[in-house]
């Protein structure tokens, strides 16, 4: 993971002491623990967010296993929309009704395991300020590979993440369908406020929630440069993007895109 190892995040961190990532859809930790063992010099805390109690258990797991610190992560069981969405150019902004006292209070006295020292904690545990986001959404399980070649995987077709789930829009029915889970054109709400969201959308969220703009997405390898360009500019970038090609034994298995590399 190249967070906090471009010449533009190493000024940002030579200002700030080290990164706080929001690594919003966290799953079982892999990335998470890949930000977290870099130096506390270039990234200083991950924050861990998943809306799936049994993945941040076992993302706790396994950052045992691999040693992480504590203090190192903060793992927050919430709504991703719902934490992007309380930030506002990397300060939080929440208010006391966004919670539910006692739902969080069940999830700060329960450890997660007794061979970790992490524990599940809620959306009023979040840290004040914030300066980049890493976003890894579902994909839609190995359909997204089916995508036909000459579009690729597309930002705002193929992502779709609806406020408490989420689910590939490739595999929608008309039967499951309703106007008010995939409605994402109402002008009456704000970002914040969506039922759902496409990839493109989630970029623009996001990087609202940063004052650096940084923010990093991890991509199928088939994803449409296209898509991601004008997700770009509807999100206000300007300048260059960059493009990482993630190969594993010759083969090309992802793709991260970069986005705010040049300050724009």
């Amino acid at each position: 993971v190249g967070i906090g190892n471009t010449q533009d995040q190493k000024a940002h961190v030579s200002k700030t002491g080290g990164l706080v990532v929001v690594d919003a859809f966290c799953g079982c930790g892999g990335n998470a623990i890949a930000l977290a063992k870099r130096p506390s010099s270039e990234i200083t805390h991950v924050v861990c967010i998943d809306i799936d109690k049994t993945k941040l258990q076992k993302l706790a797991h396994n950052a045992s296993i691999y040693g992480i610190p504590a203090d190192r992560l903060t793992l927050i069981k919430a709504d991703a929309l719902d934490v992007l969405g309380s930030y506002k150019e990397g300060e939080l902004h929440l208010a006391a009704s966004r919670f539910d006292q006692n739902l969080e209070d069940d999830l700060n006295d329960s450890q997660v395991d007794h061979e970790s020292d992490f524990k599940i904690k809620g959306i009023r545990h979040l840290p004040q300020h914030i300066d980049t986001v890493f976003l890894s959404p579902p994909w839609g399980g190995t359909e997204y590979i089916n995508q036909p070649s000459t579009n690729g995987f597309s930002l705002d077709v193929d992502i779709c993440i609806n406020r408490n789930r989420v689910q590939h829009k490739s595999t929608v029915t008309s039967s499951t369908m309703s106007s008010t889970q995939y409605d994402i054109k109402d002008q009456n709400a704000s970002s914040n406020q969506l039922a759902t969201v496409d990839g493109s959308k989630l970029l623009e969220i996001s990087s609202a929630a940063t004052s650096s703009k940084l923010v990093t997405y991890f991509l199928p390898r088939n994803i449409n440069g296209i898509s991601v360009g004008r997700a770009a500019i509807s999100a206000g970038y300007q300048g260059e993007i960059e493009m990482e090609q993630n190969i594993l034994n010759g083969k090309l298995k992802t793709v991260t895109v970069y986005f705010g590399m040049n300050g724009s």
